[in-house]
């Protein structure tokens, strides 16, 4: 397969979230090809003021160590804007990936992304849901 093939089954939908929280919705495969993708959606959403950042990742089927890469990049991204990344929805087979590599405690995974943008609202700061 060339890359045009593998990016096409990659989708990303960014939309304004509640106080100024960005959701982005993933789906497909998270890899070499279509890392750039989604680094490009973080780092455009922290240049126009939104460092607080939730990845939907209920539609991803596969992250490789690109993909890996590319989350823990946009982490400190964010963090260094003074913001966060959280995780809502996260399935299985990437989880595994995360955990296998060691990142998963870095971030703070929800059920929803509704919990998601009512922690990173929340003047306490409330703590994952998982």
């Amino acid at each position: 397969m060339s890359g045009s093939t593998l990016a096409a089954a990659f989708t990303l939908d960014v939309r304004a979230g509640r106080c100024g929280i960005t959701v982005i919705e993933a789906s497909g495969e998270l890899d070499f090809y279509t890392g750039p993708m989604l680094r490009r959606s973080v780092a455009e959403s922290v240049a126009a003021g939104n460092a607080l950042v939730v990845l939907d990742l209920d539609g991803l089927d596969f992250l490789d160590s690109t993909g890996l890469s590319v989350l823990v990049k946009g982490l400190k991204v964010c963090r260094a804007a003074g913001g966060a990344i959280a995780i809502a929805r996260l399935p299985r087979r990437p989880e595994h990936t995360l955990q296998a590599a060691g990142v998963l405690k870095l971030f703070d995974l929800y059920d929803t992304v509704d919990a998601a943008e009512n922690a990173m609202a929340s003047p306490s700061g409330a703590g994952p849901s998982r």
